[in-house]
């Protein structure tokens, strides 16, 4: 039986500007609360000059890939747990295709023979936690987490994002992590859902992270009760050796090298997929945003106090090799404290420029093909096309 949707699209319009407001709320509020740490010891984090990344570990992870919660971490991941592949092929920004990233990769460089520290990981998949993975890799789990509403909004914004990936060790019925045949009962009800707050209200996609900790796959339509919810916190804070924070990324990824070893690269702070937030005027976002998801808030509440409690662990480390410190003045384009925001403007441009070379090779190709087409046939619009504007002008000429 399918799942019946939810809610109702017949509301008031709301403002652009309003909407990306209340899509970026949970962003600033993390964001720009620092009282937690001093920009002093959020600078030193990152500084390698100050006191250099320490070398990369043999330390093994099992990456937990939440759908919506950065891409770009594959980079990360793929460094730290690949040291066989060559670390200038391991770059979302130059491999092609940012969803076919990690299947290209895998293809060049096999998973099997290359990747020593990353343990029982699917490529290109949201693989949910395995009964025997738990037991064997507790402690190795690595995981970023996402503020549960921006999660659910950049997978509606996604067209209507459903991952029904399983894993094997806890279904009978899982042959293979990703089947499409799984998708079609759930998804096909999601994908009808008109408006932000139907989407993130359904049973469908509530809990998603809490699910994959336990087990199960991320839209998987099961409702988790209360004993369910406390246990997916009690994972999050014993099994995991590392949690990061979409909200800060930046600083995710330096407590990640600081914790694994070796130094982060440019690739690692530049969102490689930003969400474009087209949101229909007819949907009301105040309905979204009176969204609760308690299981999921519960273990984002939980991940954000973990990601603290271990950056002031580091900072405090590092205070001690390193004694007083003040954050040296912004530097014209930093290696590491690269900026989102400048990373994202460079990589704008770098597709715009494609994009228009793109352009103009097809407007040449089309100018081409008219030029050269007559009544001779196939083989006289092949040569017209292949010659481009010069057989425009020798035709021209002739006549």
């Amino acid at each position: 039986q399918g799942l019946p949707a939810r809610g109702t699209w017949e509301t008031p319009p709301i403002d652009g500007l309003m909407a990306q407001l209340l899509v970026f709320a949970g962003l600033l509020a993390l964001s720009s609360a620092d009282d937690w740490i001093s920009g002093d010891d959020r600078a030193l984090l990152c500084d390698s000059d100050a006191r250099p990344f320490p070398p990369a570990s043999a330390d093994m992870i099992r990456w937990l890939h939440i759908p919506k919660t950065g891409t770009t971490f594959a980079n990360t991941v793929w460094r730290h747990g690949c040291p066989r592949i060559p670390e200038e092929e391991i770059s979302i920004q130059t491999l092609g295709s940012v969803n076919m990233f990690e299947k290209n990769l895998n293809l060049a460089y096999n998973l099997q023979d290359s990747c020593d520290f990353l343990v029982n990981h699917m490529p290109a998949t949201h693989m949910p936690i395995g009964a025997l993975e738990w037991t064997e890799h507790r402690g190795r789990f690595a995981t970023m987490l996402r503020q549960p509403s921006a999660r659910a909004l950049s997978a509606f914004n996604y067209h209507q994002h459903c991952i029904q990936d399983c894993n094997p060790e806890n279904e009978a019925d899982c042959q293979k992590v990703r089947d499409r045949s799984r998708r079609f009962m759930v998804c096909s009800h999601l994908r009808k859902l008109k408006c932000p707050n139907e989407y993130a209200d359904h049973e469908a996609v509530k809990g998603c992270s809490s699910r994959m900790i336990m087990g199960r796959a991320c839209n998987e339509p099961l409702e988790l009760d209360a004993s369910t919810r406390s246990m997916a916190v009690e994972r999050l804070q014993t099994g995991f050796s590392f949690v990061g924070l979409v909200e800060e990324w930046d600083l995710s990824v330096c407590l990640f090298h600081r914790l694994f070893g070796g130094a982060p690269s440019t690739d690692e702070m530049v969102a490689v997929r930003k969400s474009k937030y087209n949101l229909p005027d007819r949907c009301d976002m105040s309905l979204f945003e009176a969204v609760e998801d308690q299981a999921d808030a519960a273990v984002y509440e939980a991940g954000v106090a973990l990601f603290r409690k271990q950056v002031q662990e580091t900072v405090k480390s590092l205070r001690q090799e390193v004694g007083n410190y003040s954050a040296p003045p912004a530097a014209p384009d930093p290696p590491v404290a690269l900026t989102m925001r400048r990373a994202r403007v460079m990589a704008k441009k770098a597709v715009r420029k494609k994009q228009a070379l793109h352009r103009l090779r097809g407007k040449v190709g089309e100018a081409g093909g008219k030029a050269g087409r007559g009544k001779a046939g196939p083989q006289h619009k092949k040569l017209g096309r292949n010659r481009g504007p010069k057989h425009a002008a020798w035709r021209k000429g002739g006549a």
